[in-house]
């Protein structure tokens, strides 16, 4: 259908005097040409339509930046655990250190005192 109306809009004559191509445009005057109009329902459709994506992309994009803060925020947390551990051993190690029989048999002789090993009791938590 759209050929024939095509084909009927333009056609080519062939004139055997010069043997050029002219163009003779023909209309139908029986064609009207009418334009669809939206409803009332199919515009609020789209435009709810379009409200909901933008809706979406927003929430979407607010979605990331709060999962990218969330993960930092692990990240420093993981940090901080590992700095306290290394820290805890540090002070563990002090603590075995100061707690040397060696060193408190020293500070011991130094200062005068002496250790009576029968008065002497471990604890074990």
């Amino acid at each position: 259908m759209a050929q024939n109306n095509l084909a009927s809009k333009q056609q080519e004559v062939y004139l055997p005097g010069n043997q050029k191509h002219n163009k003779q445009k023909k209309y139908n005057g029986n064609v009207k040409i009418l334009s669809l109009k939206f409803s009332k329902f199919e515009k609020t459709v789209v435009v709810m339509g379009l409200v909901f994506v933008f809706a979406f992309m927003i929430i979407l994009v607010s979605s990331k930046v709060s999962l990218g803060n969330a993960s930092n925020n692990l990240h420093q947390t993981i940090s901080d655990l590992n700095k306290t551990h290394s820290d805890n051993n540090n002070l563990k190690q002090q603590v075995g250190e100061l707690q040397n029989s060696n060193r408190l048999q020293k500070i011991a002789n130094k200062n005068g005192l002496s250790l009576s090993n029968d008065n002497v009791r471990n604890v074990v938590k």
